[in-house]
């Protein structure tokens, strides 16, 4: 999958290709038409809210995880 990573506070994000696991018993994976940042992911680009790199932001599930 294609996603825009965080990596250091002030800097641009950027576009990577990420490995997905296969969905588990339970599970299913969906594919993205679009996505888009909202203000509050703006507040951990600029480094107003401390948060461990590389990230990824997720609005709709679990917020900035790539664990």
């Amino acid at each position: 999958m294609r996603a825009a990573v965080f990596h250091e506070v002030h800097q641009p994000m950027t576009i990577e290709t990420l490995e997905v696991a296969k969905p588990s018993a339970h599970e299913v994976l969906l594919r993205t038409a679009y996505a888009g940042l909202c203000h509050s992911d703006l507040h951990f680009i600029e480094g107003l809210y401390p948060i461990a790199t590389p990230a990824c932001s997720d609005m709709n599930r679990r917020r900035w995880s790539m664990r």
